[in-house]
């Protein structure tokens, strides 16, 4: 038990500083987006979740709020970069006592720029909220 709260600590601490104020607000939902190289990742938090850790990877995590409580969502993301090579993201989700992660992962070249289109429905919606925005990854 000890080891699963460390655990969720560190992806909490991880994906929280990250992300450090990017969130949108859509109604009753508050969507929280980061995309960090998995490198940033500690080792046992990464190997516990299946995580490659890489200088050469980024993760995209995603959390959706409904009225302040951790809800599932149908998440669609990709991201192209400047040169215009798109890559889909395939998401998988992560469940920890009271929060869901949706996490997605892309291989990244040093000083890469990527621009995220992330389409998030969230469960019991009709209507996905869009969200945009570009990382710069460092790899050197």
């Amino acid at each position: 038990m000890r080891t699963l709260i460390t655990l969720s600590i560190g992806l909490a601490v991880v994906v929280g500083a990250a992300r450090a104020e990017q969130s949108v607000a859509v109604g009753p939902y508050e969507i929280h987006y980061s995309a960090v190289g998995t490198e940033m990742l500690d080792r046992q938090v990464a190997r516990s979740y299946g995580i490659t850790r890489s200088r050469s990877r980024a993760m995209l995590s995603i959390t959706v709020l409904e009225n302040g409580r951790a809800i599932a969502a149908s998440i669609d993301a990709s991201a192209v970069n400047r040169e215009g090579q798109q890559r889909s993201l395939r998401m998988r989700v992560v469940e920890e006592q009271d929060t869901v992660y949706h996490l997605g992962f892309v291989n990244v070249s040093n000083a890469e720029i990527l621009d995220f289109d992330v389409k998030v429905t969230p469960a019991g919606a009709d209507t996905p909220i869009i969200i945009r925005f570009a990382q710069t990854f460092f790899v050197d």
